[in-house]
C-alpha cells in the first residue's frame, strides 16, 4: 500500500500525504473531508503558540510543542557507510529573544545526526507537532533536515516532512540577525495507535531545534522567504546565470560523484566541456546529486574516462536541446546503478556518439528515454552488459579455491537457467510417475 492520498489544510496548502485507510479514518472521525478521491482536507489544524511556554501535550488543542528535555540522541541511528553519527548536544544558548534550551545537531561534515522523542498519544486524534528551527543551511546548498512522526513499530506508516530548503512551507519564516528562523507545524493523526516516536535529523549543516517562538517575538523580525534569505534565486535562475557559454577542460583528475555533479552544474547553454583521463568514484556521503538544469546547445566530450553508473545518469540529465556528446574509451562501472538520478524530460535535436564505451545495458535505455524528435544516437561502438543484483546461489559462480563469488556471464547464466529448467522438468516427471504408480496399486 502506498501513500497516494494528498493531505491539504483549510487554505488548500499541501501539507503531506497518507494512506487510503488512514484517510478514511480521518473523514469518518470528522477530522477531514474529501476534496476528491485522491485528496482530503484537514478540518482541525492549530495556529502557532502566542507565548514561548513549552508543554509536552496541550490536551485542549492536541498540540505537541517541542521540549528539548523530552528528546535524546537516537542510539539506533546508523550510517550506511560506517561514518560517525549523532554530532551535537542539548544546551542553553543566548538568542536574540533570550536564553533558550535547544538541541543543536549536525556538523559541516556528513555526520547523520538524529534525535527522538517517545510519546504516548490518544487514539483517533488530530495532532500538531510545533517547533522553531534555525540553521540547516550550508553554502553548497545540499544540507538535509527531516522530521519523521512514526507509530511505534510501523515505519511504513510514518509521516515524513522535508524541512530543508523550501520543500515544506513553515508557518513563520523571519530573519533573526544573520539566521533564518522558521516555525513549523506538522499535522498528523494518531489513528488506532497510542505509542509514537518523533524523529528530527540533520546532515551537512548545524541545525538548532527549540520551542516555538511566540508571535509577539517574531512580529519584531523581518519576514523573509527561504529563497530571499539564501540569495533570492530559484535553482533554474542560479544555474542559468552561472553557466552560460563557458569553456571547461578537465584532465587527469579524480572526483567523487558530488564534486562531479558540481562541475557539471557549471556547464550551461552553448558551453563546451572536455573531460580526459578523468575518474569519477562513488560518493561515500550518499548525498542527493544535482547536475543543474539541462544545457541547450552544449558540446560535451569524454575520453579515456572511468565513471560510475550514477555519474553517467548525471551526464544524461545534463543534456539539453541541440546538444552534442561524444564518448571514446569510457568505462562505466556498476557503482550507483541502484540509485540513478532522474534524467528529466525528453530533448530534441541532440547528437550522441559512443565509441569503445562499456556500460550497463540499462544506461543505453536511459539515453533512448532522453531522446526526442530529431535526435541521433550512434551506439555501434558501445559494449553493454547486464547488472545482476541479489542473485540466488544457483546463479553465481564460486571459485572453489579462493571462495570468490561473481555473477555468471550471459552464456553461463543461460546454461544455468537451462539446467534449472531440466531439473524442474525431471522432478515433475518423477512426481507424475509416482502418482501413476500409486494409482495403479
Amino acid at each position: 500500500m502506498e501513500k497516494n492520498i494528498i493531505v491539504t489544510n483549510r487554505n488548500g496548502k499541501v501539507i503531506g500525504s497518507t494512506y487510503p485507510k488512514r484517510a478514511r479514518g480521518l473523514v469518518k472521525n470528522g477530522r477531514a473531508e474529501y476534496v476528491s478521491d485522491r485528496e482530503i482536507c484537514l478540518l482541525h489544524t492549530h495556529p502557532p503558540a502566542v507565548d514561548n511556554k513549552t508543554t509536552e501535550v496541550n490536551t485542549m488543542s492536541k498540540t505537541i510543542d517541542f521540549n528539548a528535555r523530552e528528546f535524546r540522541f537516537d542510539e539506533t541511528c546508523q550510517s550506511l557507510d560506517n561514518t560517525p553519527v549523532n554530532a551535537g548536544q542539548r544546551a542553553f544558548v543566548t538568542m536574540s529573544f533570550g536564553n533558550t534550551e535547544v538541541w543543536e545537531i549536525g556538523d559541516w561534515q556528513w555526520t547523520w545526526s538524529q534525535i527522538r522523542q517517545d510519546i504516548r498519544l490518544e487514539k483517533n486524534t488530530a495532532y500538531s507537532f510545533r517547533f522553531s528551527m534555525e540553521g540547516g543551511i550550508c553554502s553548497t546548498d545540499d544540507a538535509v533536515t527531516v522530521a519523521h512522526i512514526v507509530p511505534k513499530g510501523k515505519w511504513e506508516e510514518r509521516y515524513t516532512f522535508l524541512l530543508d530548503h523550501n520543500k515544506f512551507m513553515p508557518e513563520v519564516c523571519v530573519q533573526d540577525g544573520k539566521d533564518l528562523l522558521r516555525t513549523f507545524e506538522l499535522p498528523f493523526d494518531s489513528g488506532e495507535d497510542e505509542e509514537w516516536i518523533i524523529y528530527l535529523a540533520a546532515q551537512h549543516a548545524v541545525t538548532r531545534f527549540f520551542a516555538p517562538v511566540s508571535y509577539e517575538t517574531v512580529s519584531r523580525m523581518q519576514p523573509v522567504s527561504y529563497l530571499q534569505f539564501v540569495g533570492g534565486e530559484s535553482r533554474e535562475e542560479k544555474y542559468a546565470k552561472a553557466a552560460s557559454s563557458i569553456n571547461v577542460s578537465v584532465e587527469n583528475r579524480s572526483f567523487d560523484e558530488s564534486s562531479f555533479a558540481k562541475k557539471l552544474s557549471a556547464i550551461g547553454a552553448g558551453s563546451n566541456a572536455a573531460f580526459e583521463n578523468v575518474t569519477v568514484k562513488p560518493d561515500a556521503r550518499l548525498a542527493e546529486l544535482d547536475a543543474g538544469v539541462p544545457a541547450e546547445g552544449c558540446n560535451l566530450a569524454f575520453e579515456n574516462c572511468t565513471i560510475t553508473s550514477r555519474a553517467m545518469s548525471l551526464i544524461i540529465s545534463k543534456l539539453g536541446n541541440g546538444c552534442n556528446i561524444g564518448m571514446e574509451n569510457v568505462t562505466v562501472t556498476e557503482d550507483g546503478f541502484d540509485d540513478l538520478v532522474d534524467i528529466g524530460e525528453e530533448i530534441e535535436g541532440a547528437n550522441i556518439a559512443l565509441e569503445n564505451v562499456t556500460l550497463p545495458k540499462a544506461l543505453i535505455d536511459l539515453f533512448y528515454d532522453k531522446m526526442g524528435d530529431g535526435c541521433t544516437f550512434s551506439e555501434e561502438g558501445a559494449e553493454d552488459y547486464e547488472v545482476y543484483e541479489d542473485l540466488p546461489g544457483d546463479l553465481v559462480a564460486v571459485d572453489t579455491e579462493t571462495g570468490e563469488i561473481s555473477p555468471l556471464t550471459k552464456e553461463e547464466l543461460e546454461k544455468a537457467e537451462k539446467a534449472l529448467a531440466d531439473k524442474l522438468e525431471a522432478s515433475e516427471k518423477a512426481l507424475a510417475d509416482k502418482l501413476i504408480e500409486e494409482t495403479d496399486k
